[in-house]
């Protein structure tokens, strides 16, 4: 979108043309759906002025003052401040159509995967069983420590990959948890597959990484009996919308 059509939307938010028109310049200039470009401008307008940009922009843009000290019109002040929109746009990728999908998302479909009974007087591993009274508690941190270390010394399991990677997602850190529940996931031999692959889609999620979420939908639709199904459509429906 450029310059000029964010203008023609500045003057519609202005009750300077009517909808009908605004849909008519749009439709010239290509632009498929006016309403969330209004919407978009709007969440711009506010951006700048949150953010005190708007003293900058005059301050950056304007021209030295006419000895006679003419005043620039407030008509050169919208201008300048629908380029400033324009270029905020290019800046920040993520308000386009894929950053205005990507904020709640996670939170939106997130699971949080309660644990396993602990027991610890009918267990035999017992630090293993130390860290999931830890991950239970929602300890994540701590969890995480515990099945890191149990695995550097050679004695993890799936359970231990499982909730290590679960405990490294829930305190956010997405990116360090893949490569474990990655691990799970190809295993379709573990109990903690399916969850994976689910994680492993709200891992891309939690980083904003919508492409690599669409790429890990197809392993869970290609399968009406997984747990996670309902919840793989209504994420791949958004992710097309």
């Amino acid at each position: 979108m450029n310059a000029e059509m964010i203008a023609h939307i500045e003057a519609y938010l202005d009750d300077q043309i009517t909808k009908t028109d605004l849909e008519k310049l749009a439709n010239e200039a290509g632009v498929p759906n006016i309403d969330e470009e209004i919407e978009w401008f709007r969440q711009s307008q506010l951006a700048i002025e949150t953010a005190g940009l708007r003293d900058q922009l005059t301050q950056a843009f304007a021209a030295p003052a006419p000895k006679q000290g003419i005043v620039r019109g407030l008509g050169s002040m919208r201008t300048i401040l629908a380029v400033a929109a324009s270029i905020l746009l290019l800046i920040l990728v993520y308000w386009g159509v894929e950053g205005r999908k990507a904020p709640g998302l996670y939170a939106q479909f997130e699971y949080t995967d309660p644990g396993l009974p602990v027991l610890m007087s009918q267990s035999k591993d017992h630090q293993l069983y130390d860290a999931l009274t830890y991950y239970s508690e929602a300890n994540y941190e701590v969890a995480a420590t515990k099945l890191e270390q149990l695995k550097a010394a050679g004695i993890g399991s799936d359970t231990t990959t499982y909730y290590w990677g679960a405990s490294l997602l829930y305190q956010g850190k997405g990116d360090a948890a893949s490569p474990a529940l990655q691990e799970i996931a190809r295993n379709p031999a573990s109990p903690f597959q399916a969850r994976a692959e689910w994680l492993l889609v709200l891992a891309a999620l939690q980083q904003d990484r919508l492409t690599e979420a669409r790429q890990l939908l197809p392993a869970i639709l290609t399968n009406q009996a997984h747990p996670f199904y309902e919840s793989a459509t209504r994420l791949q429906q958004v992710l097309i919308e």
